[in-house]
């Protein structure tokens, strides 16, 4: 929706801003959820949730045409072979498809799913430690969103999304063997913060790098990496919970997500450089020209 609605030149800005509302309303929406809560019940909670939809769909109705876009998607066969062949055809985005999917694996689960386990059996709290975890993380998320929108216009944005990989995967793995509340708030607020700057910077380098008629299939590809594999990786959390309790899986996932950082490096050496692609020749040899050579050496030879 944002490549159909906003001009190429500001698509990267428009990334980041999206980002940044979402972050907004994950750190706001469970504040007025808490206070609705607590002041009206339940009822209250679910009834002004399902109002604010008013809004979203007369924004929606609001949104100008796209036919143009939509023309381009249509030509491009709508095949998701297509998308495949183009993703790992760049060993860039390839390489960063391979990171979306550890982060699936292995980053996501310990925050959606692990974090009141953690409060309960390494932190022997309750709910109000919970509230302030969750409340660091969400902090830390809208803080990342916005150094985003300052990255986001960066020639070069393999380096701090690689930096944000490593980070999330530092601080996962230190929540998992924290017994300390005040360090683990830390880590909290610092994970927030890389983990959305990560996550933030990918969905800019697929959107940009994307032309019109791929665009839509690569997001798909993006989405299967990491979202799709969120399943799979509560299954592999939730085995390891069972022989090593909550703060061992939890560990053992981040140190999973940072040897995979450094394995993908190694291999794929050109995931530092990632959005480069999208840049006029000239402004990529500028930048790095070893990554030119080898860039070009792994696109098809029709590119």
């Amino acid at each position: 929706m944002l490549a159909a609605t906003v001009p190429r030149r500001d698509l990267e800005s428009a990334v980041a801003i999206n980002s940044l509302s979402l972050q907004v309303a994950r750190f706001v929406g469970p504040a007025i959820a808490g206070f609705l809560l607590a002041a009206a019940g339940p009822t209250w909670v679910f009834g002004v949730n399902a109002a604010s939809f008013v809004a979203v769909l007369g924004t929606l109705a609001l949104l100008p045409s796209s036919r143009a876009v939509q023309a381009a998607a249509l030509r491009g066969g709508g095949a998701i072979a297509e998308g495949f062949r183009y993703v790992f055809g760049q060993r860039s985005l390839a390489a960063m498809m391979v990171l979306m999917l550890l982060a699936g694996l292995f980053g996501s689960p310990p925050v959606v799913f692990m974090i009141p386990a953690l409060v309960r059996y390494n932190l022997h709290a309750g709910a109000g430690t919970l509230g302030a975890i969750m409340a660091a993380i969400g902090l830390g998320s809208l803080l990342g969103s916005i150094a985003l929108l300052r990255l986001s216009g960066r020639p070069n944005k393999g380096e701090p999304l690689l930096v944000g990989f490593v980070v999330t995967g530092a601080a996962v793995a230190g929540i998992g063997a924290s017994t300390n509340p005040w360090l683990s708030l830390a880590l909290g607020l610092v994970g927030g913060f890389a983990g959305v700057l990560f996550v933030g910077l990918s969905t800019v380098v697929v959107q940009a790098m994307s032309s019109d008629e791929i665009r839509a299939r690569a997001l798909a590809i993006w989405a299967a990496a990491f979202v799709g594999m969120l399943p799979f990786g509560a299954l592999l959390t939730a085995g390891l919970t069972a022989l090593i309790g909550p703060g061992g899986a939890v560990f053992v996932d981040g140190v999973a997500v940072l040897v995979g950082a450094i394995v993908v490096v190694a291999l794929r050496p050109q995931v530092a450089w990632l959005g480069c692609a999208a840049l006029p020749q000239s402004c990529v040899a500028g930048l790095n020209p070893a990554a030119v050579a080898l860039e070009a050496e792994a696109l098809p030879s029709t590119v």
